[in-house]
C-alpha cells in the first residue's frame, strides 16, 4: 500500500477568511453629498454675446474700494432706509416701475410715487424713509440687476474681527448678519423670473446676481444658487412661487476663514467658450473674484462663457472671516437652505474673494420678463435676526 502523500507546503490548508459585511458602515447614515455644479439651467439660459460683453465690462470696471460710512449712513443702512437704483435706461422696457412703498410714518408722500422709467434714482438724493420698494416689469424686460444705494455690509465697520480690533470694547466680537426679503406678487410666464442676493459694485447692469465676481444669488426660475458661478449653478431649493416671501442673508462669523477649496480662491479670466462667462478681478486690496450673468434669451449655459487663466490673491487689510449664506421662505429657516460661502469647489469654479468679509456688499435683485415683487429691508420683515438661522 502506497504511503499517504505529504501535504504540499505551498498550499494554504486554511478555509477562506470570513468577512463580516456588517462591519462596513451603512452609508445611508452619512449626510447627503454636496450638490454638484451644473453646466446649464433647466429653465432659462443666457446668450453667449451677453456673457462676452460682461467679461469685457468687468475687466474695464474694477471693484470699488470699501468705504468708511458716516454714523448717519451706517444707521440708515441698519434701519433698512435704503433706496434702490434703477438700471441704465437702455435696459428698461416699457412699463418698468421702481418706486418706494410709503407707510404712515414715511417722509415721502404716498401721493408722489416715482416711475423710474422717467426718473432716475441717485445716491446723492436724501434717503427715503420707506423701507419697502415695488418693482414691476413686463414680458419684454431683458435681464437687469437692481442694487441698493447703500451697502448692507460695510467692510470697514462691519467686519467682526477688524471692527473689534480697532475698538476699545473688550467684549467678544459679534457676528454680523445682513438680510432682506422679497414678496413675489406675480410671475407672468416661464420666461420670467427674479433672483436675489448680494453683490459688490460695480456690477454688469444686464446680468443677474451670482454670476460675477464678489456676488451671490438664488434664482427663482430654477431654484439654484450661484456664487461667482459662471455655469449652471447648484441645485438648492424649489422655484419661487407667486405669493411667497423669500429672504436672503449672509452671516459673517467672528473667526478667521480657513480655505475649504484646493484651488486658489481668487482668479480672473476673460470669457470665451460655452457655459457661464467670467469677468476679471481688480487691483483693489479689498476685493477679488469673478463672474457672469444671464439674459432673457436662450443660449448655452446660464451665463455662457468660461474665463481663461488664474489670478493671484491680494493682501487685503480686512480679515477674511467665515461666511454663510442662507434663505428663508415664508419667514421660516431650514438647515438645508444655507451653505458656507467657501465651500468645496470644482477646479473650473472661480473664487469667493469679496464675499468673506473684506468688501462692501449691496442688496441685489435681478429681474427678467414680467414680474411684480415687493422688496423689504427694515420694517415688516417676516423673519428677524433675533429668530436665528
Amino acid at each position: 500500500m502506497a504511503p499517504y502523500p505529504e501535504p504540499d507546503p505551498n498550499l494554504n490548508q486554511n478555509p477562506p477568511p470570513y468577512h463580516d459585511w456588517t462591519v462596513i458602515p451603512d452609508t445611508a447614515l452619512l449626510p447627503p453629498p454636496p450638490p454638484l455644479p451644473e453646466d446649464y439651467s433647466p429653465t432659462n439660459n443666457a446668450s453667449y454675446d451677453s456673457a462676452a460683453r460682461a467679461h469685457e465690462w468687468c475687466a474695464a470696471h474694477p471693484v470699488y474700494t470699501p468705504s468708511r460710512p458716516s454714523a448717519n449712513l451706517h444707521a440708515l443702512a441698519a434701519r433698512g432706509e435704503i433706496a434702490l437704483e434703477t438700471p441704465p435706461r437702455p435696459l428698461i422696457a416699457r412699463g418698468f416701475t421702481l418706486q418706494p412703498i410709503p407707510t404712515s410714518t414715511d417722509i415721502i408722500s404716498s401721493s408722489t410715487p416715482r416711475n423710474i422709467t422717467t426718473t432716475t434714482t441717485s445716491t446723492s438724493q436724501s434717503q427715503p424713509a420707506s423701507t419697502s420698494w415695488l418693482i414691476r416689469t413686463t414680458p419684454a424686460q431683458q435681464d437687469a440687476i437692481i442694487t441698493s444705494s447703500l451697502p448692507l455690509y460695510f467692510a470697514a465697520t462691519d467686519n467682526p474681527l477688524v471692527g473689534h480690533a480697532h475698538s476699545h470694547d473688550q467684549q467678544k466680537p459679534k457676528t454680523k448678519t445682513i438680510y432682506f426679503e422679497i414678496v413675489v406678487r406675480r410671475i407672468v410666464n416661464e420666461s420670467s423670473g427674479v433672483a436675489i442676493g448680494f453683490a459688490a459694485k460695480p456690477y454688469p447692469p444686464w446680468r443677474l446676481p451670482g454670476w460675477h465676481r464678489a456676488s451671490i444669488g438664488v434664482h427663482g426660475d430654477d431654484g439654484r444658487r450661484f456664487v461667482n458661478d459662471s455655469w449652471g449653478g447648484r441645485d438648492f431649493v424649489n422655484a419661487f412661487q407667486e405669493g411667497e416671501t423669500i429672504g436672503v442673508g449672509m452671516t459673517f462669523e467672528p473667526s478667521p476663514a480657513v480655505a475649504a477649496s484646493s484651488i486658489p480662491p481668487y482668479s480672473d479670466g476673460n470669457g470665451s467658450g460655452n457655459g457661464k462667462g467670467k469677468g476679471n478681478t481688480t487691483n483693489s486690496p479689498y476685493t477679488k473674484g469673478n463672474g457672469t450673468g444671464k439674459d432673457n434669451s436662450k443660449g448655452n449655459g446660464k451665463g455662457n462663457g468660461k474665463g481663461n487663466g488664474k489670478g493671484n490673491s491680494t493682501n487685503s487689510p480686512y480679515t477674511k472671516v467665515n461666511t454663510t449664506a442662507f434663505i428663508t421662505r415664508q419667514g421660516r429657516t431650514d438647515p438645508r437652505w444655507s451653505w458656507p460661502i467657501d465651500e468645496e469647489r470644482d477646479v473650473r469654479d472661480e473664487g469667493v474673494d469679496g464675499l468673506m468679509g473684506e468688501a462692501d456688499l449691496y442688496a441685489a435683485i435681478g429681474v427678467f420678463g414680467g414680474v411684480e415683487i415687493e422688496v423689504r429691508f427694515g420694517r415688516d420683515l417676516r423673519w428677524t435676526m433675533d429668530a436665528g438661522i
